[in-house]
């Protein structure tokens, strides 16, 4: 899909950094063993996202999420939270 779709001007940094794994192109053994190395950590930085994503603000015990949460801009790790935990979020609004 990045392929047919590109990548927003915004992105292509993130997209170099992640060509190692072998994002938008057809990955080679080398980097699908890289990305298989790698879950582990990005699992638990997703699931300490998500954590930030639910309790981001807590006032006599009511729990308001991410301001951000529903309008994600380029926080790719806060979207990755969210739907880590469901298909998505509102906004606060």
């Amino acid at each position: 899909m990045l392929q047919r779709n590109g990548v927003p001007a915004i992105d292509r940094d993130k997209l170099e950094r992640w060509a190692v794994f072998g994002l938008g192109t057809a990955p080679t053994a080398a980097q699908a063993a890289a990305l298989t190395d790698a879950l582990p950590a990005l699992n638990t930085a997703l699931r300490t996202g998500a954590t930030r994503a639910v309790t981001a603000r807590m006032v006599q015990r009511w729990v308001y999420p991410d301001p951000a949460i529903g309008t994600y801009g380029n926080d790719h790790g806060l979207r990755a939270a969210v739907a880590l935990s469901g298909l998505g979020a509102l906004p606060p609004a």
